[in-house]
């Protein structure tokens, strides 16, 4: 086969090389390039396809695809593994930047703004937003491929991008507390950084080989980017050697597979700076590697002797051994378990048809993906409580509880779960198209795109999202629900037939006859104790106590914001920034509302200060007409858009002082955040 590469000796150097394993025969390669370049617009790139060695000629794809300028083809020796192929991409890329596909994967268009702010900052890494589910229910179309939906992985406060900007181990724990993922996939690598510092995939190893490959840049990026757009879309499970195995090979593959890894890992983390951190990586490399072992020898228990005879390396490692016996014991105690509720689910499905079909007659169906809509929905219906509640990942499993408490139907575990029963979502949305059932809330969280045809009440805080009615649907094109129609979040979707809003600018012409501006004050003040009561219950809010800590002197309220938990600053920063915003009053004096992000103890470092729950939206403060003397903050968007002018402390000036400045965040925003700052 020719290669391209030689055809493209003269040509300038592009800014991204894309390196792609290619599987002859296999459509999923063939999608993965046609869709990636028709994706590709205002960057200069090159393919580095890495064809498999083959004795039976060249495809017609390979053939066709090689005369691309854009494309270099390249057969690889007989019997390589997955690392060794992408180090030798990474050998033969000319681009400034690199990127990794896996076959059937594609690149997707944001990347083009990515690399405006690649050219201008050129990090070391840039880590995308966005995670892929495999979810039944979380598929989208795009292109004409089925793809898994990306997720929200971190939310920068509507920062385009942010960069960590502290030690290689601060952004190593920072990268492992927050559970990014450790794939090389939606990440984006300035070559010379791999190459002066030498960061290769471990060729000895098989299985999770994108860890190594990941810690490793962590360890030496000094610059690491956090984007908030997704460039990578993954469009199905991968498959692996071990899929074709007998069982028993496979298990002794892996087992084999995983004794290198560890000994791997026992040498990067030799060096005293990243000690501490070494069993918390060692322990989630494992459980990655459990995933691959737990269906092995939850079919074949009898494998496990054979293995222990083989004399596996692994079989005398005391931390190990005691591990992972009790990660089979509860694998097989969860499979156990599954089995039984997979035949109580049936049930349930069965039932809950039968309810919702002929008995049960509901005002509305609720679909929630954060406490503040819900608070809107619980304000402006007065029959929310005899309503069916849809709670995505977005909501506390403690709020669910409270609801169920109230003996409301109530779908959904929260706590960043997401709702991958597709059944009973299905039975829901028949329940509402026979008996003509509403449904409101978000429209945008997974779980909505099975609803979003039925006639929907979007629930919307502020008026920002449909200043550019254009912009929205640029940003979601090509994504269609799983009827075909096109989905366009925030009110866009022709289904769509009421939104309620909270702004207080004028409402677009293009939606009008549509929309409603709400005032959360006054709906609160109609309800009766009773009603505002039950909303209070459903959050957990501790107002007699809250009031009572008030008339004692507490009078200080401090919005707290996840400085630390971004990236922003350390959490040390972030405690001297709010011990100074404090000290005027002295502790004594001041209520906390940490933001839901944040996970400090901030009991911990301020134990004469009373601290909120962070699970609630501040707003139930300002509806319950506490009397607070001053709200104190940084910048936080609800200190003037709930309390008045004459009682807030805004004290953003001191966030420079504590390494909390924009200098370390990037501050080009989101299109759609100058808007909401311009007006």
């Amino acid at each position: 086969m020719e290669n391209s590469e030689n055809r493209n000796e003269v040509s300038s150097q592009p800014e991204l090389s894309i390196i792609v394993p290619f599987f002859k025969g296999d459509e999923s390669s063939e999608n993965t390039i046609n869709h990636s370049i028709a994706n590709i617009k205002n960057i200069s790139y090159e393919f580095i396809v890495l064809c498999e060695y083959s004795t039976d000629g060249e495809s017609e794809f390979l053939k066709n695809i090689a005369k691309n300028v854009n494309v270099n083809v390249h057969n690889l020796p007989e019997n390589i593994d997955s690392s060794a192929a992408k180090n030798i991409g990474i050998s033969l890329a000319r681009g400034k930047y690199i990127t990794f596909l896996d076959a059937g994967d594609v690149v997707y268009w944001p990347i083009s703004d990515m690399f405006q702010v690649i050219r201008k900052e050129e990090p070391d890494v840039l880590h995308s937003n966005g995670h892929f589910v495999t979810g039944p229910d979380q598929y989208v179309h795009l292109d004409g491929m089925t793809a898994m939906s990306p997720i929200r992985e971190f939310n920068i406060d509507g920062y385009q991008h942010v960069v960590l900007q502290g030690t290689s181990k601060d952004n190593l724990r920072y990268f492992m507390n927050n559970m990014f993922h450790w794939a090389i996939c939606g990440k984006i690598y300035r070559r010379d950084f791999l190459l002066e510092c030498d960061i290769k995939f471990p060729e000895d190893i098989r299985l999770h080989e994108d860890v190594f490959f990941t810690l490793q840049s962590l360890m030496r990026a000094k610059r690491y980017f956090l984007h908030d757009s997704t460039f990578y879309i993954q469009t199905g499970e991968k498959n692996h050697a071990i899929g074709k195995m007998s069982p028993e090979d496979a298990l002794k593959y892996i087992l084999e597979d995983e004794v290198r890894g560890l000994n791997l890992l026992k040498e990067m983390f030799s060096d005293p700076l990243y000690r501490d951190l070494f069993s918390f990586t060692k322990a989630h490399y494992c459980d990655q590697m459990d995933k691959i072992i737990g269906p092995i020898t939850l079919a074949k228990p009898e494998l496990w002797e054979k293995m222990q005879a083989e004399d596996i390396a692994l079989f005398r490692d005391p931390w190990w051994i005691t591990r992972y016996l009790d990660g089979w014991h509860r694998l097989f105690l969860e499979k156990q378990r599954l089995l039984t509720e997979n035949r109580q689910q049936q049930a349930a499905i069965a039932a809950t048809d039968e309810l919702l079909d002929r008995t049960l007659k509901i005002p509305r169906i609720i679909l929630l993906a954060s406490v503040y809509t819900m608070l809107l929905c619980l304000l402006y219906y007065k029959d929310w409580d005899k309503s069916i509640f849809i709670c995505g990942g977005g909501i506390p499993s403690s709020i669910i509880q409270n609801l169920r408490k109230q003996g409301i139907i109530c779908y959904g575990d929260g706590d960043g779960k997401f709702i991958n029963d597709i059944n009973t979502l299905q039975a829901l949305v028949r329940y509402a198209e026979r008996n003509h059932i509403p449904v409101a809330g978000n429209d945008d969280s997974p779980e909505g795109g099975v609803f979003i045809h039925l006639n929907f009440t979007v629930v919307e805080e502020g008026i920002g999202n449909y200043r550019h009615e254009a912009a929205m649907k640029r940003k979601n094109a090509k994504r269609v629900t799983t009827n075909g129609e096109v989905y366009v979040p925030f009110g866009f979707n022709k289904f769509t037939d009421h939104i309620l809003l909270t702004g207080k600018e004028p409402i677009p012409e293009f939606f009008k006859d549509k929309a409603e501006i709400i005032n959360i004050q006054q709906l609160w003040n109609k309800k009766s104790k009773r009603e505002q009561e039950k909303i209070l219950e459903v959050y957990s809010f501790p107002r007699k106590e809250l009031e009572h800590e008030i008339r004692k002197g507490r009078d200080c309220l401090l919005i707290g914001n996840p400085y630390a938990a971004v990236g922003m600053c350390k959490e040390e920063q972030e405690i001297a920034l709010y011990r100074e915003m404090m000290e005027p009053y002295g502790e004594k004096r001041v209520i906390i509302k940490p933001h839901h992000q944040n996970s400090i103890d901030l009991k911990k470092y301020f134990p004469d200060c009373y601290i909120l729950p962070k699970e609630f939206p501040i707003d139930l403060a300002k509806l319950l007409n506490l009397k607070l003397s001053r709200v104190i903050g940084t910048g936080s968007s609800v200190l003037y858009g709930l309390f008045h002018p004459s009682i807030v402390e805004d004290r953003k000036n001191l966030m420079e002082k504590y390494g909390i400045t924009f200098g370390s965040v990037i501050t080009e925003k989101t299109d759609e955040k100058k808007t909401s700052e311009n007006a």
